[in-house]
């Protein structure tokens, strides 16, 4: 696999994953701007804390420590909707995974997953850029299958635009305008 790129909010660091996969047993090379992981004697469960909480990272260990060898314990993962969602469709496919939707994920390794019917979770970015969007044109639009939480964590967010957020619904409308007071008149 190549080596990634940056991106607008910075670098990638590839570091924590290279660490993790070397501990689970995988030889690591870097060539020419390439990684190649190999496990010749395949994957060995084992302790891996994480040094500081990378999304990536705890998703790339977490699948290659659902086909491992024994229990590996994550410590520090990260506690993403995403992971959650990525742990649960693992345990539809036959993972044995503790802990989901913590900060501490113990997986015990099975030979083979099988396959699962999984629904992934919306993207909780693109979500929020919709809304922002549906505030920043005064107008609408409506996102179907977020659910509540980050829904709720969107529209607290764009209370500076008077966006309500995705209601349950699933419209994203502007607030009506608070009333002002009034000036006075004479006749």
């Amino acid at each position: 696999m190549s080596l990634p790129g940056g991106c607008a909010i910075g670098t990638r660091p590839v570091d924590l994953h290279i660490k993790g996969l070397q501990r689970l047993g995988a030889v690591v090379e870097l060539r020419e701007g390439y990684i190649e992981a190999r496990a010749p004697k395949g994957l060995r469960g084992a302790e891996i804390a994480f040094p500081a909480v990378s999304v990536g990272a705890t998703e790339n260990l977490l699948m290659a420590a659902a086909l491992a060898e024994g229990e590996t314990l994550l410590i520090n993962a990260a506690r993403e909707p995403e992971i959650t969602d990525l742990a649960n469709c693992l345990v539809a496919m036959g993972a044995q995974i503790d802990g989901i939707g913590s900060d501490r994920l113990r997986i015990v390794g099975v030979p083979r997953l099988h396959g699962a019917t999984h629904s992934i979770i919306p993207d909780r970015i693109e979500t929020g850029t919709y809304i922002m969007a549906a505030a920043a044109t005064d107008g609408e639009v409506r996102l179907t299958g977020n659910p509540p939480r980050p829904r709720r964590q969107c529209g607290a967010h764009s209370r500076w635009r008077r966006c309500r957020g995705l209601g349950d619904d699933g419209w994203a409308r502007r607030a009506p305008a608070a009333p002002t007071a009034s000036t006075g008149s004479t006749s």
